[in-house]
């Protein structure tokens, strides 16, 4: 992602702070251009943002629920709507420490505010982050995209 693309894509994400989850993954999710690779959720509740991130496109995505009964619910609503294998959900064991290799996810999605205590430091979240992929955080009420730059040394 160019310093430019990145630029306009921080507005996007700023003009629409206030806005329902939904839309904003929508507008993110578009805006930052991940058509295709692994996403993740994490916190996941009721698995609509996993239906939204898995529907019309190339994504295969993982949620991690906190609970049983987000893992319940989110897993229902994801066969209810047929995403299921496209889209799932586990309960996440320690969510602070991702079970993810290094550079693998293309759009991590996280309220960091909603995990509290559990929520991954920023350096864990950039460690499973792939070269030119992104991390939308909420943050103190507020969100946040991070791109993962491509280093000069990587090959196309």
């Amino acid at each position: 992602m160019t310093a430019a693309a990145f630029s306009v894509l921080l507005g996007v994400c700023s003009s629409v702070v206030a806005a329902e989850p939904d839309n904003l993954l929508g507008i993110i999710t578009n805006s930052a251009g991940v058509e295709a690779g692994l996403c993740v959720h994490i916190g996941s509740t009721d698995g609509a943002i996993e239906i939204q991130m898995a529907g019309n496109s190339r994504r295969l995505v993982h949620g991690l629920a906190l609970d049983d009964q987000s893992l319940d619910s989110a897993r229902k609503a994801i066969q209810a709507e047929g995403f299921y294998p496209l889209a799932s959900v586990e309960k996440a064991m320690a969510p602070e420490q991702l079970p993810y290799a290094d550079n693998l996810v293309s759009l991590l999605i996280a309220d960091l505010d909603a995990l509290g205590e559990r929520a991954p430091s920023r350096k864990e979240i950039m460690r499973v982050v792939r070269p030119n992929g992104v991390a939308c955080l909420k943050k103190d009420g507020k969100w946040t995209v991070i791109a993962k730059p491509r280093p000069k040394e990587m090959d196309e």
